[in-house]
């Protein structure tokens, strides 16, 4: 055979007519080719007498030796880029498609890491010439961020830069609380405020006991200053922080006398809600909430608040862009105004500001006012529709709703107190072990309410028995839970490994499915409003118990305090051993798990 290798059909250009022997492939090395230009191979065949046959040509091969461009961007999601995904074992991308002028697309390989270009989650991998992917049978965390890297390939095998998307967050199935703050004790849920500013002999905060939404304290507010200048206010500093919708709720408190000495037009901006330099904020003019939206300068005022009343403000902010939906309830009622923000100086919420913000000199405002009961989630939260009248989660003795009234029983034999041993969250809970034969009182957490609840109480908990309990204490009652109206009392024990449900006034009880040892278990014991027919029931792990009571409550009207612990034993049912508790809640509505 013959060949030759030309920029055209037929051509000769780059090699000429060059023989070979009785083969049918052929290699051309030591070229000088020129990317982008196609060259094409001419082939006739030559017979045993010397004749020349016609040529073939091919049908041409282009140089490419540049890589494919990089997606122009890369959405997180099937569809219009997501910030977050409640899907615990699957993530999603779709990306633009890159362009190669040479050898065209042949593919894609993508990654999944949590940092922007990482490959943690899953390592690159290819894919044909389509621009979604979907990866299943992942094991992703909860609160984590996971970003897509996407790269595509060209027809020559060469391979672009990545193109990262923005991420996506693993949020749970339901409502996240990101942080919150009651306002009782400092303790914060999501971490410490991260700072306090502008406090002086003029701007002064603290929490109170003056007024409270819900247990015993609020955060007090006290200005006097009538200069402008910035009032004392909380920050918090989000980490990681939050790539989705944001919805921030609180409680105002503006007393008696608060308007007649705030009629100037004065301004008082309660939260500040930032994105880069961009901000939301929540402000009170005069007597009513105002919205704002610091980037376009746009705001939308709602109705007048009532003074000496609490009322329950919510702020939502859709994730930054170009147009930003900025919208706010009051005491659940969706104001009839929203905004759009041009935020595009990020795309995440990194922190906020609370309380007597920040003032104008045109607007100068004095007197005090109260706040309470802050949620930052990524839904709507809305007023408080049930009271916790109690609560602990045994993490440093820090109770809602005022402390334990006294601590009972302890000796050598009955110990209790916090332990990292195990816990249901956090990191302690609460350890009871009791070494006592004899059947003798176990050591208890009392606790009075005051006021008395006159309404129906539901107390939550969760108990451990580790492995073992179970048959060193066969026969064993433990009385767990003692809730008292008077002298009549409905209490949760523990037959063995089955709870138990008992009114101590008609004396009749009900029992509950056996539970699992080395297992938390959340067990709930609601009572109606004590009565001569006092409806009783009970739960396990969601379940509700099939049976219920009617217990013969004549002692008294209203609930009046509760025992949990292990209270007392007969003494034909001794139990030894030490077993856990945590996560105490007592409400005025259902809890559960």
């Amino acid at each position: 055979y013959q060949y030759a290798i030309g920029t055209s059909a037929g051509g000769t250009q780059t090699v000429n007519w060059t023989s070979l022997g009785n083969v049918t492939t052929v290699t051309k090395t030591g070229l000088s080719l020129t990317s982008g230009q196609t060259y094409f191979f001419g082939v006739k065949a030559v017979n045993g007498v010397g004749l020349t046959g016609n040529a073939t040509n091919s049908n041409g091969q282009k140089v490419d030796s540049t890589a494919p461009s990089a997606p122009a961007a890369v959405r997180d999601g099937t569809g219009t880029d997501i910030s977050t995904t409640s899907s615990t074992t699957q993530l999603s991308a779709n990306w633009d498609a890159s362009a190669d002028s040479e050898s065209g697309i042949s593919g894609y390989q993508y990654a999944i890491g949590t940092s922007a270009g990482g490959t943690q989650t899953v390592n690159w991998t290819s894919l044909g010439n389509v621009t979604t992917a979907t990866k299943t049978s992942l094991s992703l965390t909860v609160g984590q961020t996971y970003y897509f890297s996407v790269k595509a390939v060209n027809g020559a095998g060469l391979i672009g830069t990545a193109t990262n998307s923005n991420g996506q967050t693993v949020v749970s199935g339901g409502p996240v609380t990101y942080f919150s703050d009651n306002f009782e004790s400092w303790a914060a849920h999501g971490g410490a405020w991260s700072s306090v500013n502008g406090e002086s002999s003029n701007h002064t905060l603290n929490t109170s006991t003056d007024q409270a939404k819900a247990g015993t304290k609020g955060l007090k507010l006290t200005d006097t200053d009538t200069t402008g200048t910035a009032g004392a206010y909380l920050t918090k500093t989000f980490s990681p922080v939050i790539s989705g919708d944001i919805y921030v709720r609180f409680y105002l408190f503006l007393p008696t006398g608060y308007g007649s000495t705030n009629t100037a037009g004065n301004s008082r901006r309660i939260l500040q809600i930032f994105c880069g330099s961009n901000r939301g904020q929540m402000s009170i003019k005069n007597e009513k909430p105002l919205m704002e939206e610091i980037g376009a300068w746009g705001n939308v005022t709602g109705s007048t608040l009532s003074e000496n009343a609490w009322h329950c403000i919510e702020m939502h902010i859709a994730p930054p862009s170009a147009s930003t939906l900025l919208e706010f309830w009051l005491d659940g009622v969706a104001n009839s105004t929203n905004l759009t923000a041009n935020f595009s100086s990020s795309s995440t919420f990194d922190h906020i500001y609370f309380g007597d913000v920040v003032n104008s000199v045109a607007d100068a405002s004095t007197a005090t006012f109260y706040l309470d009961e802050l949620v930052v989630s990524n839904s709507y939260v809305g007023p408080i529709t049930s009271v916790t009248y109690f609560s602990d989660n045994f993490e440093n003795w820090t109770v809602h709703g005022g402390a334990w009234s006294s601590v009972n029983g302890e000796s050598s034999n009955h110990i209790l107190n916090t332990s990292t041993d195990q816990a249901k969250a956090g990191t302690k809970s609460l350890k009871l072990t009791d070494n006592d034969t004899t059947g003798l009182s176990g050591a208890y957490l009392a606790k009075t309410f005051s006021p008395a609840i006159s309404g129906d109480i539901h107390v939550r908990f969760y108990i451990f028995f580790p492995t073992g309990w179970m048959s060193a204490n066969t026969g064993t009652r433990k009385r767990i839970l003692q809730a008292f109206c008077g002298s009549d009392r409905a209490q949760i024990s523990f037959q063995n490994d089955q709870p138990v449900m008992e009114e101590v006034g008609g004396w009749s009880s009900t029992t509950g499915s056996t539970i699992s040892e080395g297992a938390w278990h959340c067990i709930e014991l609601h009572g109606a409003t004590p009565s001569t027919s006092t409806l009783l029931e009970f739960w396990v792990d969601g379940v509700k118990n099939a049976t219920t009571l009617n217990g013969v409550f004549v002692a008294g009207a209203t609930w009046d305090s509760m025992y949990l612990g292990d209270i007392t034993c007969s003494s034909t049912d001794p139990g030894t051993g030490s077993f856990y508790l945590d996560e105490a809640v007592v409400s005025d509505s259902y809890v559960g798990p």
